[in-house]
């Protein structure tokens, strides 16, 4: 395995491809944080993520690849051009999966991207069960999500869960990647509540 430094500094040089070092980072630092979890007590059986750009999905899918559990990683596209988005995230692993020696190949199925709930653009709050989605959290966990980033996967978690996604019994872990300053900027979405 190489260093972070030098993982970073290859991907960002990579002729013909310009990574920045914050992708470098989403991408190494949640393969780290996927490796850290693995030698933790509880494992997740799933990992859920919001997929826009697709850096931290990559990371924590080649984490996840090295045990062969790449499918686990379940993306939830907030984009709205989930063919595009699904593109990067594969491009993206493979070539972290190179800069780390992965044992093994990923492939377009390895990419779990699921596109129902990023209704009707990027950056236009969602119709629907968005909001109980967004609210249920605040209330339960504390956890305070956008309703045009967070909200979204949030909302399609759930929606998993109530359609029975997870095998009964799994350990579903969402990851949740900010989206709190947002809430300002939509604030009307929730003028009646």
């Amino acid at each position: 395995m190489r260093s972070r430094q030098g993982a970073a500094d290859l991907m960002r040089y990579q002729p013909g491809r310009l990574f920045t070092r914050m992708e470098a980072s989403a991408m190494w630092g949640s393969r780290r944080r996927c490796a850290l979890r693995r030698n933790s007590l509880v494992l997740p059986d799933y990992i859920v993520v919001c997929t826009v750009t697709g850096s931290t999905h990559a990371g924590m899918l080649v984490g996840f690849a090295e045990e062969g559990r790449q499918r686990n990683v379940i993306g939830i596209d907030a984009s709205a051009t989930p063919a595009k988005t699904k593109a990067q995230v594969l491009s993206i692993a493979q070539h972290t999966a190179k800069l780390v020696d992965l044992e093994r190949e990923l492939v377009e199925e390895d990419v779990v991207l699921l596109e129902d709930y990023a209704h009707p653009h990027y950056g236009i709050p969602s119709e629907g069960n968005q909001g109980e989605a967004i609210r249920l959290c605040a209330r339960l966990e504390g956890m305070i999500t956008d309703p045009v980033y967070e909200g979204k996967s949030m909302q399609g978690m759930i929606n998993l869960i109530q359609k029975a996604f997870f095998p009964e019994g799994s350990r579903v872990l969402y990851a949740h990647l900010g989206g709190a300053p947002a809430i300002n900027g939509y604030a009307y979405t929730f003028r009646n509540g």
